[in-house]
């Protein structure tokens, strides 16, 4: 994959982690191109120093590309959230939350406490896992404070959308974030 045609995929899939108006984003990949791996790398090296990290989790069929940025740390280790984790078995520490979160991925049973790593609202994760009704679907299903999930998904919308024109004028991704 190129170059270019990652950073794309980066703007399009991930702009507010990126910009950091979002802890966190991801995106899937046919598992058919290894530059991926290489590429990870390179942009780790370039933007690790920004505060945004990569990850890539291989799974079966596809690569699960994982961004967040600095900010998802100290979301996670809110106590509000590690009590919810800890409900799901997972580590006390912020690294071994990623590493478990990693793992999970790559078995047959889907973790719907993924959406805390997303940077989702704590309460409409535990909406979703618990079925309740829903009042606004967006980037996720919001099931309290309607307004400000509109307004965040607003923001994120206009971040891509900025993120996008940049990339196709030619800019670089380090040079806009």
């Amino acid at each position: 994959m190129s170059k270019k045609r990652f950073e794309s995929l980066l703007a399009n899939y991930c702009a507010p982690a990126l910009k950091q108006c979002k802890y966190a984003n991801m995106f899937h990949l046919p598992k058919n191109d290894n530059s991926i791996k290489i590429l990870i790398q390179q942009y780790n090296q370039q933007l690790n120093s920004k505060g945004i990290f990569l990850i890539l989790i291989e799974q079966e069929f596809q690569y699960t590309i994982y961004v967040y940025n600095s900010k998802l740390k100290d979301y996670i280790s809110s106590n509000a959230v590690q009590n919810f984790l800890k409900s799901y078995h997972y580590p006390n520490t912020f690294e071994l939350c990623i590493q478990e979160l990693k793992k999970r991925l790559n078995t047959n049973n889907f973790p719907h406490e993924i959406g805390v790593f997303l940077g989702y609202p704590l309460d409409d994760v535990i909406g979703f896992i618990e079925h309740k009704p829903f009042y606004l679907v967006g980037d996720w299903k919001v099931y309290q404070n309607v307004n400000e999930a509109q307004k965040q998904f607003d923001l994120f919308k206009q971040t891509k959308e900025k993120m996008l024109n940049q990339i196709h004028l030619g800019y670089e991704l380090a040079q806009i974030i």
